[in-house]
């Protein structure tokens, strides 16, 4: 039986989407206006619980055909926007000299993290037994072990504990970045709520919800004001995980309530722009430093130009790959 389309999820989407540029867009806003700057964490954690939510994974043979073009799916445009990226002052491609470099440029480019992420996470969520997300005493024991990793990674594998954003320190020396961890939580979150059914009425998903947002920021900003232990902005990461759950249920509670309210043509603008999501946050680091050297721009013409330059790119570029993947595709899945 063919599950029903969540609307609501675009329209998360999308404004996950613009948190994500509004955050990494801090170099075009005034001085004293740059806290307005903020929202990516929120933004990251609305992709990935989505995404886990979304996430369907068929045990069978053909499984490592869905892991390829999940790769394709996920890389091919970000290799796009590094060959691109070869007419700019900043060629990634150029660091390529040995393996390690070469990983750290095609596998695991830092400024793509997430791409990186999402991938490992969907292997991951492959291997692993579809019980352990439909049991909630499972999950349980599931998220205990991701919890015993993240403690034993900060203790000791986190390399640059003096940063004031803790999940940009990277694991071991690597390129791997300490986010990577709690952001594959919430990816598993995600999955584990379609899988469970588990979802909470919709005044506790606003109360979750806002609760939430409120003690992110909130600590964030005691975090700016006083010097505090490094071992202590990791609550911040708790309290990213209990948006993401409240910021989901919300959705899955006012579903009906949503298509109700918002006209037919207007959630079609809004899917067509959540299709372009991943897009637009590859292209964005592209044109963001290019944008910013713009002379005669000053905030806010160069703000909304960089947002219209963005959408309309991650447009192009959703083009491009899409008929790419459309061959791939029919190559890999011709038997069907």
């Amino acid at each position: 039986m063919k599950e029903e389309k969540k609307y609501i999820l675009d329209l998360l989407k999308m404004i996950g989407m613009l948190l994500i540029i509004n955050s990494h867009a801090d170099i075009f806003f005034p001085e004293r206006l740059r806290i307005l700057a903020t929202g990516g964490a929120i933004g990251n954690s609305i992709f990935f619980i989505i995404s886990g939510y979304l996430t369907k994974i068929p045990h069978d043979n053909e499984n490592w055909k869905r892991i390829l073009f999940r790769f394709f799916r996920l890389y091919l445009p970000m290799y796009i926007v590094l060959i691109l990226n070869i007419f700019t002052d900043k060629n990634p491609l150029a660091r390529i000299h040995d393996f390690a470099s070469a990983v750290d440029v095609l596998l695991w480019p830092t400024p793509y993290w997430f791409v990186s992420s999402f991938f490992v996470g969907f292997i991951l969520l492959s291997v692993c037994r579809e019980s352990w997300f439909e049991n909630s005493a499972k999950y349980a024991v599931f998220s205990l072990v991701i919890f015993v990793v993240y403690l034993l990674c900060y203790c000791f594998g986190l390399s640059e504990k003096y940063k004031y954003i803790i999940e940009d320190g990277y694991l071991f020396e690597t390129g791997i970045q300490f986010k990577c961890i709690y952001t594959f939580y919430i990816y598993t979150l995600g999955y584990y709520i379609r899988l469970s059914g588990k979802t909470v009425s919709g005044r506790k998903a606003v109360i979750i919800t806002t609760s939430s947002l409120v003690l992110f920021y909130g600590f964030k900003y005691l975090l700016q004001i006083h010097t505090v232990s490094m071992q202590f902005q990791v609550i911040t990461h708790a309290f990213v995980i209990s948006f993401s759950y409240g910021i989901l249920n919300l959705a899955l509670a006012y579903e009906k309530e949503y298509i109700k309210v918002v006209r037919p043509w207007l959630r079609k603008i809004i899917g067509k722009l959540s299709m372009i999501s991943l897009e637009s946050y590859i292209v964005q680091m592209l044109l963001i430093p290019v944008i910013h050297q713009l002379p005669g721009l000053k905030f806010p013409f160069n703000y909304c130009f960089l947002i219209t330059a963005v959408l309309l790119s991650a447009f192009c570029l959703h083009q491009v790959d899409g008929m790419m993947l459309k061959k791939i595709r029919s190559v890999l899945f011709s038997n069907r």
